[in-house]
């Protein structure tokens, strides 16, 4: 849809940035895992930053950041504490198969917060709307600590 269809500008949401300590090793990783394939890499020399955007097939992209001197944020040991800490905390995947993404992931160094386990034994609706009891979540973190959800929806009917 455009503008003229909706009579306002279209947003849409295209990517989350991570500072990463090794921009090769984690373009790798995060290619290999979600099936993702580099588009743009660029650099700003005069501060050392390089950078990479990855995109999936499906056109949701991942932006890779590395700088010398870094260092790792606070990591929150669980994705509910980490609502205690102001700012983005994690990004979250639709995947088809959930088990098979989160087994390949963890086969790959992610490491398990909560395996695959239906949505509405974690989440309570205060509006009173019910949830499907089909959807599936997990949480996981990369290899440096990131933290990711992967959520599975069901198929359309």
């Amino acid at each position: 849809m455009n503008t003229i269809e909706t009579g306002r500008p279209v947003i849409r949401f295209d990517h989350v940035g991570i500072d990463v300590p090794d921009i090769e090793h984690y373009t790798r990783w995060y290619c290999e895992a979600f099936g993702l394939s580099p588009e743009f890499e660029f650099a700003i020399a005069d501060v050392g930053l390089r950078g990479i955007i990855l995109v999936s097939p499906d056109e949701w992209r991942l932006e890779l950041f590395e700088r010398p001197g870094a260092r790792p944020s606070g990591r929150i040991p669980n994705p509910i504490d980490q609502h205690l800490t102001l700012g983005i905390g994690h990004f979250c995947v639709d995947v088809s198969d959930i088990q098979e993404v989160f087994d390949r992931l963890i086969s790959m160094g992610a490491k398990s917060l909560i395996e695959p386990q239906p949505a509405v034994s974690q989440v309570e609706s205060e509006s009173g709307g019910s949830l499907d009891p089909r959807l599936l979540m997990a949480y996981l973190t990369d290899p440096e600590g990131n933290l990711i959800e992967l959520f599975q929806r069901p198929p359309a009917s």
